[in-house]
C-alpha cells in the first residue's frame, strides 16, 4: 500500500507468495495495523514498512512533514516462518524510517538473515519492539524499548497500553 490511511490487515494468511515482500506500506502511509497473520513459504521477507533509500532512492529527508511521513503502524501478534525462501537479504520484519512505530509479541522461526530490521532518521526514533519468541532466527539489538511518540494518536494509544502492559507484568514478577 503507499501513501494509505487507517488500513487493518487482521487474521490474513500471506503464504506462497513470490514477491520480495508479502505486505508493504510507504509513500506517506499512516495507522497501519498487521495482527494475528500469519506469513508462511514467502520468497522475500513478510512485512516492509517505510522506504529504505534501496537501490539508490534516497532516504526520506529528515524534515519531512509529520503528515508526510510512514508513521503508526503496528504488527503485532503474527507467525512468519521460514521466511525468507528465496531473497536471502529479506526481513520477516522490515521497518525503516517509521515513526510511531510498535512490533509487538510475534513469533519468527527460521528466518534466514535477521528477524527484524530497523533503520532510522532524526524523524523516526527506535520503535517499541516488544519480546518475541524466536527460534532459529538471528536479531539484532533489538530488546524492549520506550520510543519517543508524536502524531501517530493510534499507535500512541496502543504503545502506552503496551508499556503498561509490560511494567503491570515486571511488578508481578
Amino acid at each position: 500500500v503507499s501513501t494509505s490511511r487507517n488500513i487493518t490487515f487482521a487474521s490474513c494468511s500471506f503464504e506462497h507468495l513470490g514477491g520480495v515482500y508479502a505486505l508493504g506500506a510507504d509513500g506517506g502511509s499512516q495507522d497501519m495495523v498487521v495482527t494475528n497473520s500469519t506469513f508462511l513459504d514467502i520468497s522475500g521477507g513478510g512485512v516492509k514498512l517505510g522506504k529504505s533509500g534501496e537501490r539508490g532512492a534516497p532516504a526520506p529527508a529528515a524534515e519531512t512533514p509529520p503528515s508526510e511521513q510512514d508513521r503508526g503502524f503496528l504488527v503485532q501478534d503474527c507467525l512468519f516462518r521460514g521466511i525468507p525462501a528465496e531473497y536471502s537479504g529479506a526481513n520477516p520484519i522490515f521497518a525503516a524510517y517509521v515513526a510511531d512505530t510498535v512490533l509487538a509479541h510475534n513469533t519468527i522461526h527460521d528466518s534466514r538473515y535477521s528477524g527484524v530490521w530497523y533503520a532510522s532518521l532524526a524523524l523516526a526514533p527506535l520503535p517499541l519492539i516488544s519480546p518475541y519468541k524466536s527460534e532459529k532466527s538471528w536479531f539484532g539489538t533489538y530488546g524492549q524499548r520506550r520510543v519517543g511518540l508524536g502524531d501517530g494518536q493510534l499507535c500512541a494509544q496502543r504503545a502506552r497500553a503496551e508499556q503498561q502492559h509490560h511494567q503491570a507484568h515486571a511488578a508481578a514478577s
